[in-house]
């Protein structure tokens, strides 16, 4: 086993992620690109609640490697014991970012509200912003549907009420959806008059 790698910065001494770790797996799930960190969250938005409350510790554990994962190109999160996200603090979270996205579709502003977050720039590097992971996620996914919320998008099978990233002039959120509706379609054409 490697023992684990340190990193001294003006700020703090952190730890260094082992190459194939947790966090090194969580960065590869939620993508470099835009697109790929909109479909990250928008699978995390349409995630049952119970899915959360009910997982076990590893599974949790990888959710929240994967949230730090999404907001640290924001910034770096706070380290001690506000920095780790109970599974009610994540279904809130979620629960509250999901409703925000519904509300643009019924004509509402898009808000969300993010807690205290500190910025730092020094020596002329890029921005830095610290605080804890949900203020840190807040603030990633107001900047992130800055440029990106046009792409969201309401599953149009009724019931459904899924999220998607929309390519091209998809109307669905997932295959399923679609066939659906298809067959809905060829029930109604092909069903004998009454």
């Amino acid at each position: 086993m490697m023992p684990n790698r340190r990193i001294k910065s003006k700020q703090s001494e952190l730890l260094a992620p082992l190459p194939g770790g947790i966090q090194e797996r969580a960065r590869a799930k939620v993508g470099a690109s835009a697109v790929s960190q909109l479909v990250w969250l928008i699978e995390v938005l349409n995630r049952s609640e119970e899915s959360i409350a009910l997982g076990t510790e590893q599974e949790r554990g990888i959710l929240e490697a994967e949230i730090v994962a999404f907001a640290e190109r924001i910034g770096q999160p706070s380290a001690g014991k506000s920095s780790i996200l109970s599974p009610k603090e994540m279904i809130e979270l979620f629960r509250d970012i999901r409703g925000s996205i519904l509300a643009i579709f019924q004509g509402a502003p898009f808000e969300i509200t993010i807690p205290a977050v500190s910025y730092m720039s020094a020596d002329g590097g890029p921005p830095i912003y610290m605080g804890n992971p949900e203020a840190l996620f807040r603030l990633a996914v107001t900047r992130l549907l800055e440029t990106e919320r046009e792409r969201i998008e309401i599953c149009a099978r009724p019931g459904c009420d899924n999220l998607f990233v929309r390519r091209k002039r998809g109307l669905y959120c997932s295959l399923r959806c679609s066939q659906l509706e298809q067959f809905k379609r060829y029930v109604a054409r092909n069903s004998p008059a009454e």
